[in-house]
């Protein structure tokens, strides 16, 4: 018998049981042989595979009603987070073009269709989101988005576990109006049981500090330590915003913020006008950083995540919206992140005098760069990026454990050990770290709920009458949106 995260007792409802699970031990992830127990939508139990295998404690469970899934040699490992997205923004893929990433395309694009978004739309929008992120591998998202009771229960229609951060707005933007609403809707998510039992939790959401006043950050900085809620916010992500806070804020934006948000757990997207200064003081007090570098590529300037990192800041990966981005895989992510060293190599002073003199010694100061900052920035390393792709400072963010760990959402994936984007097969940490696997996910489980182990993933999610039924309110809804919004011929 076991006693789940919600204090509930009861007998284990599934083993999931593999030879090459990818556990957490200490720092780093490591490959062994494990019997991961399910209860509900948390796991409950994590054994040695052979301590579950011996005839005893088989024959014990099966007695007990236990399903087993023994899947042998293939791989089970934690599946993605997706660290900061609005779901609800999934119908608007490719409406960002080039004419609107030259202005602001949060106030200028986004907020034009937003303005005129109805509940339910917000409702089939999330739940397509949803259902497309199941695809690559993705089990929990951290949305931020109007309308946040339908958003979770969008994301439970769908199955996909989640932290949702009704958008609160009070000087500007679509929520204007609607703060109080949408503070409730946080403290009743938060508080809701059957939507616990499903995996999904809430956070306070200002939107930025450019359309959420001080008063408003003040409360919800008081509610979030009252309540014990973490906070997920957009920081710094316009030039229009570090405008609005120069007469606002004497001691600057991230100062400025952290006034009223000082005791609160933070999760920050985006920050890309973050000074070296700012990144340190929000780093150094435990603020997360939701870094979601393909986004940020449309929009036209990364954030300062080499600041971040030397801050020894912790962050987390997320795709924002697909109206950004077009993708909501998280994995595609990673080799980004990954590559940051030679980002801030090949934009250093020395590489730029190379370019324009051509010179030999400028070539070697270039190289000698080149090395301090690979030696310096380390995220290059599987574990980091997969550290920050499965979750882990914001289950701290949570006050719960992350990954195939008791008390964590049963959150995780079965991968085919021979699918060819696995093989050899020898570095499964690699792999997953700078692949692209999701074709080789042989069944998902979120909230303790196996997905495509008879069909397969794909096939299960694609001829649901769920899916089917969703494509099509989707389509005729997102017709409906952009012509009430005036964006119909574009």
């Amino acid at each position: 018998m076991n006693e789940d995260v919600n204090g509930s007792v009861g007998a284990v409802d599934r083993w999931i049981v593999s030879d090459r699970a990818l556990l957490r031990e200490g720092s780093v992830f490591i490959e062994r042989p494990a019997a991961v127990g399910i209860t509900g939508a948390y796991i409950s139990e994590v054994l040695g595979a052979e301590d579950l295998r011996r005839g005893q404690r088989w024959e014990h469970a099966l007695a007990l009603g236990e399903e087993i899934i023994d899947v042998g040699g293939n791989p089970l490992a934690p599946s993605f987070v997706n660290g900061h997205t609005h779901l609800g923004l999934a119908p608007l893929r490719g409406i960002t073009s080039l004419a609107r990433r030259k202005k602001n395309v949060v106030s200028e694009t986004f907020f034009l269709a937003e303005r005129h978004l109805l509940p339910a739309d917000v409702r089939v929008f999330t739940r397509l989101g949803a259902l497309e992120s199941l695809l690559s591998g993705v089990g929990e998202v951290w949305d931020h988005y109007y309308f946040g009771k339908e958003v979770a229960e969008a994301l439970v229609e769908a199955g996909l576990t989640g932290t949702v951060a009704p958008t609160l707005q009070d000087l500007s933007g679509p929520g204007n109006g609607r703060a109080d609403e949408e503070f409730e809707a946080t403290i009743f998510i938060s508080q809701n049981d059957g939507l616990k039992r499903a995996g999904i939790s809430a956070a306070f959401g200002p939107h930025a500090s450019d359309t959420v006043s001080d008063a408003l950050l003040s409360r919800i900085g008081e509610g979030a330590v009252r309540d014990a809620l973490p906070v997920h916010l957009h920081l710094a992500q316009s030039a229009e915003e570090m405008q609005a806070a120069e007469g606002r804020f004497d001691e600057g934006l991230g100062a400025g913020v952290l006034g009223s948000l000082e005791k609160a757990r933070v999760l920050v997207a985006h920050g890309l006008y973050l000074s070296d200064a700012e990144c340190r003081q929000l780093a150094q007090i435990g603020w997360v950083l939701g870094y979601c570098p393909y986004s940020q590529l449309q929009f036209g300037v990364l954030s300062p995540f080499s600041s971040w990192l030397k801050a020894g800041g912790k962050w987390v990966l997320g795709t924002d919206c697909v109206a950004s981005n077009d993708s909501l895989d998280v994995q595609r992510e990673l080799p980004f992140a990954g590559g940051e060293a030679a980002l801030a190599a090949s934009f250093s002073p020395s590489r730029t005098r190379q370019i324009v003199t051509g010179h030999l010694h400028e070539t070697r100061a270039s190289e000698q760069t080149r090395q301090e900052i690979i030696a310096e920035i380390q995220v290059a390393s599987s574990h980091l990026l997969l550290e920050a792709a499965w979750g882990y400072p914001l289950a701290e963010l949570r006050g719960a454990p992350a990954g195939i760990a008791p008390g964590a959402l049963a959150n995780f994936m079965v991968l085919d050990a021979e699918h060819p984007s696995l093989f050899p097969g020898d570095d499964l940490l690699r792999t997953l770290a700078y692949g692209s696997t999701s074709g080789a996910i042989r069944f998902l489980v979120t909230a303790g709920r196996v997905r495509g182990k008879s069909a397969g993933l794909t096939r299960e999610i694609l001829d649901s009458r769920l899916y089917r039924e969703t494509v099509v309110e989707a389509r005729r809804r997102r017709i409906d949106l952009l012509s009430r919004a005036g964006l119909a011929s574009e």
